[in-house]
């Protein structure tokens, strides 16, 4: 399973309630994951505080939105992120796996 950009900067502006039942949606398709012993892959987008890696919107429109070192760049704390998932780094719109950019939890 896949769960991409459950981040801090995204989630902070949803509605309350909204969040709250997509949290609790995701955390029960994790659950169902782990009891089929199949992996749960975290995807988090972040860029670096002077944007050299960001897009070039973002560079022209000075957009700060998770930038590494941030709360904003993390995954929403109340997700159920466990110690063997892996945590993948993107920098794009899309999410490309390599080992080196991933981390273990």
């Amino acid at each position: 399973m896949l769960v991409i950009d459950m981040l801090n900067d995204y989630l902070d502006t949803w509605d309350l309630e909204r969040k709250d039942e997509l949290i609790c949606a995701i955390n029960e398709l994790v659950k169902m994951m782990r009891q089929a012993s199949l992996p749960v892959i975290w995807v988090r987008q972040e860029f670096e505080p002077d944007l050299r890696d960001a897009f070039a919107e973002m560079r022209s429109k000075q957009i700060y939105v998770t930038i590494r070192g941030t709360r904003g760049c993390q995954i929403h704390s109340q997700l159920a992120v466990a110690t063997p998932d892996l945590v993948v780094v993107k920098k794009r719109d899309i999410a490309r796996f390599s080992e080196q950019g991933s981390t273990r939890l």
